[in-house]
């Protein structure tokens, strides 16, 4: 495969790929924060459940970077989630008042606004 035979789709999808290729491993090390965003929205999962969706996403990195298009559903079933769950936090943060955190990365990360929400869609678009 050439430079020239590759889509210009390619390049958002690695885009994609890449943050989840860099959220995976925060979750599985650091589940708790991920598993808190989750349980502030009525989704109580124990840790093992967040480590293993970090484990998707290392998967669906490694099948976009290694296959290209062969990943690009899973990444973008996986972004278009993303910005369903940070849809939810964000209603839920204006009514409450409470500042929600993503836990995006198994850390402490941005607070939630509808920019996470708008990124969420770009990236599954573009995947």
């Amino acid at each position: 495969m050439t430079l020239a035979t590759l889509s210009p789709a390619l390049g958002p999808l690695l885009i994609g790929a890449l943050l989840l290729g860099v959220a995976g491993p925060g979750k599985i090390i650091r589940p708790a924060p991920t598993a808190l965003a989750l349980a502030r929205v009525g989704l109580r999962v124990p840790d093992i459940v967040v480590g293993l969706l970090g484990g998707l996403e290392l998967f669906l990195f490694w099948a976009a970077v290694l296959g290209g298009g062969q990943g690009a559903i899973g990444v973008a079933v996986l972004y278009i989630g993303f910005a369903a769950f940070t849809g939810v936090q964000v209603v839920r943060a204006r009514r409450t008042g409470e500042v929600a955190d993503c836990g995006c990365f198994g850390d402490a990360s941005a607070p939630v606004g509808l920019t996470h929400v708008v990124v969420n869609l770009v990236l599954a678009a573009g995947a």
